[in-house]
Parts: structure tokens; C-alpha cells; sequence
């Protein structure tokens, strides 16, 4: 047994010394991300109705991921290289009415087609509480498909993202977008 214990160890070692000596490389797939961010409080315009999320910072550059920190672009998110993806939102919500009973969702989009789980409900029931409300989706993309996040209120009169400034500025809503994989993989 000790004979057969010291041949396979001396193949091993050879095996590894083959593989450190040859010109083999690792192979990598192509990094897509994307970290953007809206550090002041926004509105929502409307009763019932979906709204798109602006994202107005980025500190991560995205990489085969197409986003405009200025303009109609802020806030959506177009794919440039297909993979598999994990795409999260947060954002924080507020309400100013003296005694709300208000209702918040967020949902993410591809190709404004609501991806499947993404929507999320909270209700709103305290003065000027910050909630916060986040999902996520993992998915395969393909080139040119866009990502939104949107946001919906009952009572957009009291009701807007808001910004944490307890421990200095937070942001309203975070979004963070990321290939994990190939296709297939």
C-alpha cells in the first residue's frame, strides 16, 4: 500500500508541475457590472402608476452594461454582453401624511415585461418612517435586453423615495447589476 501511495503522490506532483509549467491559463469570462445610485429624495408623480427609478450615480463603471448617469437614459440599464445575471434593487420610502395607510411596490422590468418575482409590497403606516423595500432577480440576458426599476404608490402625494441621513447620506434607491456566468453554464 505504501508503494501505490508514493506512485500516485509522485503523479500528482508531476501533474502539477505540468500545469505550472505549461502555458495553460484559466479561463475567464468577460466581467458586466454595474453599481448606480440616487443620493436625493424623489417624487412620485401619480396615484396607481408605475414609475421609472432614476439612478443618477454610478461608482462602478459598467463594463458590457450601458447606463447614463445624465438625461431620459438614468434610468435604464441595456445588456451588451449575454450571460447569466443577479440584478438587485433598494430603495427607501416615506410617507409625510399625519396618519398614513398608504401601499409601496417596487418590480424590476426587462423589456418592460415585469420579471417574474420581482415585485415587492410593503404598506406604509407610520409618519415619516423610512422603509425600505429591495428585490432581486437571477437570470440569463441576452444582448440589447433593458433593465428598469420602478416604483408605484396609493398615495403619491405623501408618498416619495427618501434619502437616510443619519450616518451622513444614503441613497434613495441602489442598483446593482452583475454577470455571474455564461449561458449554459
Amino acid at each position: 500500500m505504501k508503494g501505490k501511495t508514493a506512485l500516485l503522490l509522485i503523479a500528482a506532483l508531476l501533474s502539477v508541475m505540468f500545469l505550472v509549467n505549461a502555458d495553460w491559463e484559466r479561463p475567464s469570462s468577460p466581467v458586466a457590472r454595474i453599481f448606480a445610485h440616487n443620493n436625493v429624495s424623489q417624487d412620485i408623480l401619480s396615484d396607481n402608476t408605475w414609475q421609472n427609478i432614476t439612478f443618477d450615480d454610478e461608482d462602478a463603471n459598467g463594463t458590457f452594461i450601458t447606463h447614463s448617469a445624465i438625461g431620459v437614459d438614468n434610468t435604464t440599464f441595456t445588456v451588451q454582453l449575454e450571460g447569466l445575471y443577479n440584478i438587485q434593487l433598494f430603495i427607501t420610502v416615506e410617507d409625510t401624511a399625519p396618519n398614513p395607510v398608504s401601499n409601496a411596490a417596487v418590480e424590476l422590468r426587462r423589456n418592460e415585461m415585469s420579471i417574474d418575482g420581482s415585485r415587492v409590497e410593503v404598506d406604509l403606516t407610520r409618519q415619516n418612517a423610512e422603509v425600505e423595500i429591495s428585490t432581486f432577480a437571477h437570470m440569463p440576458l441576452n444582448v440589447g435586453d433593458v433593465i428598469t426599476a420602478l416604483v408605484i404608490t396609493d398615495t403619491a402625494a405623501t408618498v416619495g423615495l427618501s434619502v437616510h441621513d443619519t450616518f451622513g447620506d444614503t441613497e434613495s434607491a441602489v442598483f446593482e447589476m452583475i454577470r455571474i456566468g455564461e449561458i449554459g453554464d
